[in-house]
């Protein structure tokens, strides 16, 4: 009678839930991402209540009732490791993208050193100030940079980057322009739609959306910065803090150029009345 019971009940049982953990092994055993081995556990998991459904026995049940229950907290735990992993991999991401903004600032601010350094030897400020406005063009992705000087209410462009038409680029009044608006307010104007702006002045065609940086030294205002874009851009407050400082540096430079012309001015306006009182004696 227990030869029989071996032979047809038990044993058979037995070499069930040895074929089953031996292909549980396989399948862990293939594989190679955590997506993989979730569907392994749960595959294992509904291959053993199968088994358990067919078992007879009530000391085999317990033993995979065990097994379920191993590789439930198997499965549980492997889902707080993939949504862990989940979470790696989107901190990865931000801090690749953060990374990369970092790196633009840092060659956007390198740039301005530079030009800034260049200035203080070479006093050229205009063709200088040229270059940054092409490397915020670059790193901004922008269709067209331009940097304008104020002088009595009204802003001369004196450096460009990126538009086809600068021959168009004309001066522009303070009270006329979104200059104006950012330098009443003191802080940067990011328009999004330029056509729905009242205070938008088209000086080149086909801009969608524009963000404007007034230029201030000490408080006074000295110029403005703009840059375009062709298409919508919706505001971007890591632009925004990668311009504030290389807005700072231009108005430095603008304030030396005025100063610059204000002395040649000067030195001009002293020798016409040299020559004026050289005649007169």
């Amino acid at each position: 009678f227990f030869l029989h019971l071996w032979r047809n009940n038990f044993r058979p049982q037995i070499l069930r839930l040895e074929g089953l953990l031996r292909q549980v092994r396989q399948q862990l055993e293939r594989t190679r991402t955590s997506e993989e081995l979730a569907l392994a556990i749960e595959r294992t998991g509904e291959a053993v209540a199968r088994q358990r459904e067919r078992v007879t026995f009530r000391e085999i049940a317990s033993v995979l009732d065990t097994i379920a229950e191993v590789f439930g907290v198997i499965a549980g735990q492997q889902e707080e490791l993939n949504a862990f992993h989940e979470e790696v991999h989107a901190m990865n991401v931000a801090l690749t993208e953060t990374n990369d903004a970092l790196r633009e600032r840092e060659r956007v601010w390198g740039k301005t050193l530079e030009v800034a350094q260049t200035v203080s030897r070479s006093g050229d400020m205009v063709s200088e100030m040229k270059r940054i406005a092409e490397t915020i063009l670059e790193v901004g992705h922008a269709s067209g940079v331009i940097i304008d000087r104020l002088e009595e209410e009204t802003l001369f462009p004196v450096a460009w980057a990126g538009y086809d038409r600068a021959p168009l680029l004309i001066p522009v009044a303070l009270s006329k322009s979104l200059v104006g608006r950012a330098v009443r307010t003191g802080e940067p104007q990011w328009i999004e739609r330029v056509e729905e702006d009242e205070e938008y002045v088209a000086v080149v065609e086909g801009i969608v959306s524009e963000v404007v940086m007034p230029l201030l030294q000490g408080g006074e205002p000295v110029g403005g910065l703009t840059m375009s874009f062709a298409r919508f851009r919706g505001k971007d407050r890591e632009l925004l803090d990668t311009l504030i400082p290389v807005a700072s540096a231009l108005a430095g430079f603008l304030y030396m150029e005025r100063a610059q012309r204000e002395i040649k001015e000067s030195y001009h306006y002293r020798v016409e009345k040299l020559q004026e009182l050289t005649a007169l004696y």
